[in-house]
C-alpha cells in the first residue's frame, strides 16, 4: 500500500466520525444550519449553551444583525477562541459559565485540553465515547461557575430559538431550571446520544417524552451511529 494511502487509512481508523464527516462535508448527524436559520425572524432571539469555538455563534450572529446572541462556554481555552471569533460582533454577548441544575453554583467539567473542543462534560465518559472520540482521554478537571438556563435566559421575553449542546445532560438541565425558558422558546435544537456516550445520561427517549410533553413538535432530525439532534417547535406559538 502506498504510504500516503497508508497514512489515509490509519487517520480513518482513529478518527471515524472525522472521515465521515470529510465524506459528506457535515457529521452525518447534523441538521443543516439553513433549515432552522430561515425559521428565524431577522431580528431573531437565541440561547446558545456549548459554543465550543464559536463556529455556530458567528453564524447566528452575522445572518441576523439585528438580533441577539447569548452563548456560555465553560472551558478557558475553548472560550479564549470563541472570544476572539466573535469580538466584531456587537450582537453577541459570550459567557463563561456553564448550564447545570438547580442548586448548583459550580460545576466539575471533564475535558482533555490537547483536544479542547472534541467534548467536554460533567458526567464520565463511557467505552463507547472512547471509541467515538479516539486519542481525547478527557485528563483534565475544573470547576467552573454555573447558571440554571432559566438565569441565563431570564432577561428575554421571548427567545426565537434555544440551541443546546451540553454532552448528555440536555435533559436534567431542561428540566430542572429550564421550564420558564422553554414557555418562552419558539424552536429548540438538541443533541441525543444513540450510544451511551456518558455514564448517567439522560436517554434520547426521556428527552422525547418530556419535550413531547411540554408542547414541542419534531420537525427535523438527523441521527448517526453514535448521536443525533433534533429540532423542535413550540406548538404554542403560531409562526
Amino acid at each position: 500500500m502506498h504510504s500516503t494511502a497508508k497514512m489515509y487509512f490509519k487517520y480513518v481508523l482513529k478518527h471515524p466520525c472525522k472521515s465521515i464527516a470529510v465524506l459528506f462535508k457535515k457529521y452525518p448527524s447534523d441538521i443543516p444550519i439553513r433549515k432552522v436559520l430561515r425559521l428565524l425572524p431577522k431580528n431573531a432571539v437565541i440561547v446558545e449553551a456549548g459554543a465550543g469555538f464559536g463556529v455556530h455563534t458567528q453564524i447566528f450572529a452575522s445572518t441576523f444583525p439585528l438580533g441577539k446572541i447569548i452563548a456560555t462556554e465553560p472551558v478557558p481555552e475553548v472560550f479564549a477562541i470563541a472570544k476572539r471569533k466573535i469580538q466584531d460582533f456587537k450582537n453577541v454577548e459570550l459567557l463563561q459559565f456553564a448550564l447545570a441544575e438547580n442548586g448548583l453554583k459550580n460545576l466539575e467539567i471533564l475535558f482533555d485540553a490537547t483536544h479542547p473542543h472534541e467534548s467536554n462534560s460533567g458526567l464520565e465518559p463511557t467505552k463507547d465515547f472512547f471509541e467515538v472520540y479516539r486519542g481525547v482521554k478527557f485528563p483534565n478537571k475544573i470547576q467552573v461557575d454555573a447558571l440554571t438556563l432559566d438565569q441565563l435566559s431570564a432577561k428575554f421575553e421571548a427567545i426565537d430559538l434555544l440551541w443546546l449542546d451540553l454532552q448528555g445532560m440536555e435533559y436534567r438541565i431542561l428540566s430542572n431550571g429550564g421550564h420558564q425558558t422553554l414557555k418562552r422558546c419558539h424552536y429548540v435544537h438538541l443533541e441525543v446520544s444513540i450510544k451511551p456516550l456518558y455514564f448517567n445520561e439522560d436517554d434520547s427517549m426521556q428527552i422525547i417524552n418530556f419535550m413531547s410533553a411540554q408542547g414541542f413538535k419534531i420537525i427535523y432530525q438527523a441521527l448517526g451511529i453514535a448521536y443525533g439532534n433534533i429540532l423542535w417547535k413550540n406548538e404554542s406559538f403560531n409562526k
